[in-house]
Parts: structure tokens; C-alpha cells; sequence
């Protein structure tokens, strides 16, 4: 033992010097082989294979339980929690009927497939494929025609052509400005979406501007007057001005 023990007769490392003679391991690997040649069907096949690994894995999977356990929480909760943000929690027609500061307990990712639902559905109306109430009605004397949604903004400045106007009998607009929509308030978004409806649909004059809440279409243009449903302000924004 001291002589096993002595420097110089052992390395250091994974292998050592001292282990089976050379005899011993040639007739290790003569007993490999001659059991390979008598059970080949097992052994060259490699069939073994999986065993092995299912036995490591158990073995890793026993002594690691708690940290797996624990990534496996943070993996389903993070799932969880985008899925549960991708998806709004309430229909479109659901929102529009609803108070404007419900739209405030969704995700951002939420109220963009609100709007992108919102401008579908108003290109169906107006071409007519689709007969449920209007987002986009413009009354006349003769009825109504659906128009489509502002896929995109155009000039919020008011021209000679087009005077806009706010109702002060209705429900004022909020001139607080609002992080969200990057500092813009209720009343700068809607008066800028009513001119890009307004320009769209080719109306000119003067036009009072009125706020409907809890209205089934988005907007309505009738007699001189283009009713916002708040609801379709929000989304709006949103839309038109995310958070960097």
C-alpha cells in the first residue's frame, strides 16, 4: 500500500497507473468479444442503446427534479401569460356596445386584433358581402351605404373645405393626455380620425363632431354630423399610435 501510495507510482487525473495488469484487460476484451460473436444480435446492433439512455436520463431526471420542475413552471407560465395577452377577452361587438375603459384592461397585442377585425369586417360591409349592422354607415335620405374603416390616417388638419366642429350639448371628449397613445388625448385622436373619415368619404362643409358611447357601429355620418363611438377612438390609437 505505501508503495502504491509513493509520488511517482500514481498520476493524477482520471486515469491511474494503477489498475488491471495488461493480461487482465486482454482477457477483459477477449470476454467482450467472444460474448459479442455468441450475442451479436444484442451487442453490435447496438439495441442496448436505448436502455442506457433511459437509464441515465432517470438517474439525471431523479437527482435534478427540483430544477426541472421549476423550468417547467417558468416554460408553462410564460406560455400561459403571452397566450393569455395574445387573445382579447371580448368580441368586437362586445367592446363597441361596452364603456370605453374596459378596452383599457387589454393587452395592446389584444386591441390590434380587435382594429385589424374591426377594418375586416368593414371591408366586407362595404362590398357588400356581409349583411349585420354597419361599422361605417353613412345615412341619406334614401338609407344608409357602409364605407370601409381608415386603413390609414391622412391630413388631421382642418381646410376650407372641411370645418369640424365639437358638440358641446354630448359628452366632451378627455383632453388629457394619455402615455399610452404617446401624449396624445381623446380629443386630439378623435378629431384627427373624423377629418381622415370625413376626407375619405369625399364630405366637405361644416361637420359637428359628437361623442356615442356604447354604439353598435364605430362611425356615422348623418346629416352633417359624424358620431364616434369612443370604443373605436381607443382602438384607434393603438392602431395609429403605439408605445415605442
Amino acid at each position: 500500500m505505501e508503495a502504491l501510495l509513493a509520488p511517482g507510482t500514481r498520476k493524477k487525473g482520471v486515469f491511474s497507473s494503477v489498475g488491471p495488469s495488461p493480461p487482465a484487460r486482454g482477457v477483459a476484451w477477449a470476454l467482450f468479444i467472444s460474448l459479442g460473436f455468441s450475442h451479436g444480435v444484442y451487442i453490435w446492433n447496438f439495441s442496448w442503446l436505448p436502455f442506457l439512455f433511459t437509464s441515465i436520463f432517470f438517474r439525471v431526471l431523479r437527482r435534478n427534479m427540483t430544477g426541472l420542475l421549476v423550468v417547467a413552471w417558468g416554460l408553462l407560465a410564460a406560455c400561459g401569460e403571452s397566450a393569455s395577452t395574445a387573445l382579447p377577452s371580448l368580441s368586437l361587438e362586445k367592446a363597441l356596445v361596452s364603456p370605453p375603459e374596459i378596452l383599457e384592461y387589454e393587452s395592446a397585442s389584444a386591441r390590434h386584433i380587435l382594429w385589424e377585425e374591426l377594418l375586416a369586417q368593414a371591408q366586407e360591409q362595404a362590398l357588400g358581402t356581409s349583411h349585420v349592422q354597419p361599422l361605417f354607415p353613412i345615412f341619406t335620405s334614401t338609407g344608409f351605404v357602409a364605407k370601409e374603416g381608415p386603413a390609414k390616417l391622412g391630413n388631421c388638419f382642418e381646410s376650407s373645405e372641411l370645418v369640424l366642429k365639437l358638440d358641446e350639448r354630448r359628452e366632451a371628449w378627455s383632453d388629457t393626455p394619455r402615455e399610452a397613445w404617446r401624449g396624445l388625448s381623446e380629443s386630439d385622436v378623435a378629431r384627427c380620425l373624423a377629418l381622415s373619415l370625413l376626407a375619405q368619404w369625399h364630405i366637405q362643409g361644416e361637420v359637428l363632431l359628437q361623442k356615442v358611447a356604447k354604439s353598435p357601429y364605430a362611425a356615422a355620418y348623418v346629416e352633417g354630423s359624424l358620431r364616434l363611438n369612443p370604443a373605436f377612438v381607443s382602438l384607434a390609437a393603438t392602431a395609429f399610435w403605439p408605445m415605442p
